[in-house]
């Protein structure tokens, strides 16, 4: 027998999305009944029913707050596929759309925003103790095509209570376009861009620089590299493999500018190389080469002993550096460096948010003070997984890193730093300590006067 529906065209419906509180669910779900089964070519997203929560309420615990932004992220994700949204603006509505960074709050920004950059975006308001602003009134709006009906009442009501859009929320739904894959062009990239208020989030910005070096949008590439430098430990380095300008990441990664510490740009390399397959080796150490090693802490320096395409030379210079602090010959050291290296050479310098901390307090120092043996990976692993052992120098070059701390000195005797172990061809011996004249300070003299002599 053959299909009825055969031949038939089959319809997709407008969905429509909702924001409410908690209060009004009921109210919800007979909206929601009405229209997906009364509104022929509509339907309303499953609502999310949880209660709701705010990291503006005092004593939620960070559980919750987390819980509360993921909500929201689910709801910005249905808003962008969303051809409508029904709002229930109750009177407990209202009283949250009042109070910052509610989900009420977060939700009625983006809403507001979707407006401006969305003319045929359909928007109904309801209020729950008004005539004809029930469910069957909102069918009759829809059968008649009517596009927004109440909503310069809503935003009035918003206007009076201060929520008006603020600087991230373009952001956010930038990226969440993006996420999404609404974004196919750059005349589309360009629309919502318009909207930013010279600035991105940076949870956006890593995503957002990909996407605008695609659509060749300078000037949301500069806000992106504005926000890289600023604020780049709250970066999502997840999106760091999107972007596929190596030099743009190598120029930032090497910026004096970068408000940083040694081992967050470390961590953010390590997310790079390794969620860019496609780099070749060379790429790879380039990029390594603007971690500024001398300022690295010894526990990222015990990683990098078990990790290929490494900048041998920069390494050895960065821990070369590292043994100059304090000492007369660091400014010789750094002026060679300048010859040598040439603007390079800022690479053996602290990065310009660093520079105020006294000297001899620099980021190795207090990095290996708060060095936990029990929290470190087994480098043993590591340089298996590598493939091949790590240049021997590199061991060495990490015992000169922790020499006269007391901390590291006490791993050595109770083994906790298993790169001093034989898996890597270096005897105890050789970390542990000088070989046996350089321990006597009176034959050392002697030593150096009979090679000055001859």
């Amino acid at each position: 027998m053959a299909d009825a529906t055969a031949g038939v065209a089959v319809s997709v419906p407008r969905m429509l999305q909702s924001s409410f509180v908690g209060e009004d669910t009921g109210v919800l779900m007979k909206i929601r009944d009405v229209v997906d089964k009364k509104c022929m070519g509509y339907q309303m997203f499953e609502p999310d029913c949880s209660p709701p929560t705010s990291s503006a309420d005092s004593g939620v615990s960070s559980l919750l707050v987390d819980d509360a932004d993921a909500k929201f992220a689910r709801w910005s994700r249905q808003l962008v596929h969303a051809q409508g949204v029904v709002l229930v603006k109750s009177k407990d509505y209202l009283q949250q759309a009042a109070i910052r960074s509610s989900q009420i709050w977060k939700e009625a920004q983006a809403i507001l925003l979707r407006l401006v950059v969305d003319p045929a975006f359909q928007a109904y308001a309801l209020d729950p103790e008004a005539l004809h602003q029930g469910p069957n009134d909102l069918r009759a709006w829809l059968l008649d095509d009517e596009l927004r009906v109440n909503i310069e009442v809503w935003q009035a009501d918003l206007k009076s209570r201060g929520c008006d859009v603020v600087p991230e929320t373009p952001s956010h739904m930038l990226a969440d376009f993006v996420r999404e894959g609404k974004l196919r062009t750059a005349t589309d990239f360009e629309i919502l861009a318009k909207q930013l208020q010279e600035y991105v989030h940076p949870l956006d910005a890593l995503l957002l620089l990909a996407t605008s070096i695609e659509f060749g949008d300078a000037h949301v590439t500069e806000l992106c590299e504005r926000t890289f430098l600023a604020n780049f430990s709250l970066l999502n380095f997840h999106d760091l493999p999107k972007i596929n300008d190596h030099a743009c990441l190598l120029k930032l990664f090497d910026s004096d500018e970068l408000e940083a510490t040694e081992d967050s740009v470390f961590n953010a390399i390590s997310v790079y190389v390794a969620g860019k397959e496609q780099l070749t080796p060379f790429q790879v150490e380039q990029t390594w080469s603007t971690c500024r090693f001398a300022f690295l802490s010894a526990r990222n320096l015990m990683l990098v002993a078990g990790m290929q395409h490494m900048p041998f030379r920069w390494v050895v210079l960065g821990a070369a550096r590292a043994r100059f602090a304090g000492t007369e010959g660091e400014d010789q050291f750094l002026r060679q460096m300048e010859a040598e290296a040439g603007v390079h050479a800022r690479r053996f310098r602290p990065r310009l948010c660093c520079r105020h901390k006294e000297e001899g307090s620099d980021d190795v120092n207090s990095a290996i003070s708060n060095f936990q043996p029990q929290q470190e990976p087994n480098i043993r692993a590591l340089a298996a997984a590598a493939g091949t052992p790590p240049p021997p120098c590199f061991t060495g070059l990490l015992r000169a890193k922790v020499v006269g701390i007391d901390l590291p000195k006490q791993m050595l005797e109770d083994g906790s730093l298993n790169f001093a172990e034989p898996v890597l061809s270096s005897p105890r011996h050789r970390l542990e300590q000088p070989r046996s004249w350089e321990q006597h300070p009176q034959q050392q003299q002697q030593r150096q006067q009979q090679q000055q002599h001859q």
